[in-house]
Formats: structure tokens, sequence, C-alpha cells
């Protein structure tokens, strides 16, 4: 950071935020030297309650260009660093205390950009998907924002990887996309993208953006659009030779979408293999590939596939971890393991099959479907000697762990009467009585 007190300078611009614009302003207010806010055109109370929370004002005509009004507020900035994060974003309070040491070791390394953790959040708080952002950097004239849509940071309009220090134990989470909005985001959206296409014709970023938009208006026809310019990006992404993270999310998506459609149409399924082969010869590290590939036999019930490709999901991840851009499997590892649990099952591997559900349930014992899972493995085991395993798991003397045990015993039919017959001696007759003719 070089010499001198930390004065952060928090940025964001804004648009009828009056839903988020409080929270925006409060989740590091103690920690700012000065907050600025650029209006582009709100007509509800934005404005007014950031006016009210103290922030500096500021007014941007909108010329369908988010890196020009994002550097607008940058100029408006006096303090040495700068935190840009959207009226729909915030950072949890211990993430905000970790903050000014994690800017004071970049400055020390001579760094002038921070890489940390973006979170989707949906509607009911569930994560969606986790990726790498630049949100924090130093305010100087050598960091701006190009491109007038998906706006990126650039250093003296060149590539930031070297000014960079990894902060992957700070978190940004982002709630702009949740079912009230993300339509309107998505029409603004594919505006602005087919203006720039018309200048960039043959431009995959773009293509794969559009794809995202059209996807995102939630209709039959914006999902068939949306699989055409994914489509479209394709062979430019190979041609190019590009491996960027927007590649990798084109690809992942489309996949994704065909995996979909190939549950039940055949010809979906061949697309989504003949893309997996090329794109695996293109990419390195690139697990959400296989992750793909082994959910969808998986769910096929082409067990010997679903456990060959899933296993080397785990094994990328593993390998590579958070260096590679993957969205996919990493919003979803619970998923991932619990669906190689049963290829294990079916493909009779017990001992592998119980170490994935046992690990699984000491993340989160509540996932019934597991236990029956691992119930199942154990079908032909000594109940006594069952119920003692799961006793590790499990406080047989707790009435919400009995209660899940039961759960887990009636999902598992038949394979979980043994070990209901030893459980009973822990349950009263009314937990038992939650019990119907013919579950076990």
């Amino acid at each position: 950071m070089g010499a001198g007190k930390l004065r952060l300078s928090q940025c964001m611009i804004v648009k009828n935020e009056e839903k988020n614009i409080e929270r925006a302003l409060s989740w590091g207010k103690e920690l700012m030297w000065e907050q600025i806010v650029v209006d582009t055109g709100s007509t509800d109370r934005t404005v007014e309650i950031a006016e009210r929370m103290g922030a500096k004002i500021y007014h941007f005509t909108w010329i369908d260009d988010f890196a020009a009004a994002k550097n607008y507020a940058i100029q408006k900035a006096s303090g040495n660093w700068i935190a840009f994060l959207d009226a729909d974003e915030y950072m949890l309070p211990e993430d905000v205390q970790k903050l000014p040491r994690t800017i004071k070791k970049a400055g020390k390394l001579g760094l002038e950009i921070l890489r940390t953790l973006w979170i989707q959040v949906l509607d009911g708080d569930k994560l969606d998907m986790a990726a790498m952002q630049y949100r924090i950097f130093k305010n100087s004239p050598s960091v701006r924002y190009i491109k007038p849509i998906h706006e990126q940071l650039a250093y003296n309009g060149a590539a930031i990887d070297r000014h960079v220090l990894d902060a992957t134990d700070l978190s940004i989470y982002h709630t702009g996309y949740m079912s009230d909005v993300s339509v309107q985001k998505c029409v603004r959206n594919i505006r602005i993208l087919l203006k720039e296409l018309e200048a960039k014709p043959e431009d995959p970023d773009l293509m794969g953006y559009l794809g995202d938009a059209y996807k995102g208006l939630k209709t039959d026809e914006g999902y068939e659009d949306g699989l055409s310019w994914y489509r479209k990006a394709l062979p430019h992404i190979f041609r190019l030779g590009h491996r960027d993270e927007r590649d990798h999310y084109t690809v992942g998506q489309l996949m994704a979408m065909l995996y979909k459609k190939g549950l039940t149409d055949p010809e979906a399924e061949r697309e989504m293999m003949e893309i997996y082969r090329q794109a695996e010869q293109h990419f390195t590290g690139f697990y959400d590939l296989e992750y793909i590939v082994g959910r969808f036999y998986a769910q096929k019930e082409d067990y010997k596939k679903g456990e060959y490709y899933l296993e080397r999901a785990v094994s990328m991840l593993e390998q590579y971890g958070t260096k590679v851009f993957n969205t996919l499997m990493t919003s979803d590892l619970q998923e991932t393991w619990r669906a190689l649990a049963l290829c294990y099952y079916y493909n009779n591997k017990m001992d592998k099959c119980v170490n994935c559900c046992v690990g699984l349930l000491k993340v989160d014992k509540t996932h019934v479907g597991t236990l029956e899972i691992l119930l199942r493995c154990f079908k032909h085991e000594d109940p006594e000697a069952v119920l003692g395993f799961l006793g590790k798991l499990y406080n047989l003397n707790d009435l919400s762990d009995r209660i899940l045990l039961l759960r887990g015993i009636v999902r598992a039919k038949p394979d979980g009467r043994g070990v209901l017959g030893v459980l009973r001696q822990y349950c009263t007759e009314e937990e038992l009585a939650v019990l119907k003719p013919g579950d076990v």
C-alpha cells in the first residue's frame, strides 16, 4: 500500500436501487474513507436514501457503457484504494475486518488489485455459483475499466495478471440476478450486446454473454436463442485458442443445457459428448466438463460411465482447486459426491460407497438421501453393528437425530428393516407412530 493510512473509497454506479442501497452503504460504512454513488437515472428513492446516509452523489448520463460510468466514479474518488461493489453486492462483517490487512499485504508486495471470491446468492439465500473477481484495487490512473458491457479491469489497457494478489479468504456476495430483477437486466444487456456485436461480429465473448442474457429471459424462445448463441461462440473459442473464464463459462453452460435436453433426446447427448471431446483437448483443469458428463450418465442410470467421469472430476478438483475457472461443480459438491456414491453402490463397490456417504454425512447429517444409500450398503450386515456404526454419526439419545434415522430407514424400505428393529429400543411410541404399515 505504501506509506500512509488506508483511505478506502467505496464506489458504485446505481439506477433504481432503493431496495438495496441502504445495505450497500451499510456493510462497510465504518471502514470507508468516503462513499461515492454515481446515479445513472434513478426514478425511485435511491438518491434520496444515499444522500441521507452521507454518500457523495454524482450524476452520469447513461450512454449504454458500464466502463465509462465506472471510470467516472473512479475519477471522483479521493482515497488511495477503491472498493467497487454493485448496489446488490455486499461483504460479511468478518471479511470487512480482514480487508485492511489484506490491502496492506498487497501494498507491501507492490500489487495493486485484489482477486476475491464472488458468490451468487439466489432467492432464499441459496448459494448458486462461485467465481473469482476483481473489485478492490489501488486508486491509480493505470487501473481502469474497459468494455461497455461485462466491463473488466485493465492495467494501462492490458491484462492485469501481474498486478494481482489472490485474496481467496475474502468473499463478495451478489444478489442481483434474483427473480425480480433478472429479466429487466437481460433485456437491457441484449440491446447493448447486439450493438457491440455489429462492430465485433466474431467475438465469442459477446456471443457467450448473449447466450446468458437470452437464457435469462426465462422463456422457451429465450432458452433456444441462448442455446443458439452459445453454439455460435464455440468455433470461435476453439479457433482463436481462447481459454479464459468467459470461454469456460460459455462451454459449461452449453453442455449443461444439452445435458437437460439429452436426458430425452439422443441427438443432444451426441452433441454434448462431441463438445466434451473438443473441449477436453482445448482446456486444462476444466473439471466442470467431467462433472456435467458424470452427472448426466448417473441420472441416465449408466453407472459405469457415471463413475468414470465423476472420479475424473473429483481427481481434477483435487489437482487444480480454484486455480482454474469452474463454477458448476464447485457450487454442487455435495450432490457430486452423492451421485458418485450412487454409482459406487450400483457398481458393487461398497467400501467406496460407504466412504463417500460417511464423508457427506459428516458435513450434513440431514441429507436423508445419502443416509438411505448408506443403509442399503449395510443391508447384509449385523443390524446391531450397523446401528453402532451410525451412532458415530448420529446421537441416538437426541430426538432430531432419531427422526433423521427413521426417515432414512423409511426411504431404504426393506434394506432398513433390520436396523429399525434395533433402533426401536431408543424410540418412543409417538416417534414410531409416524411409521406407516408397509414403510419398511
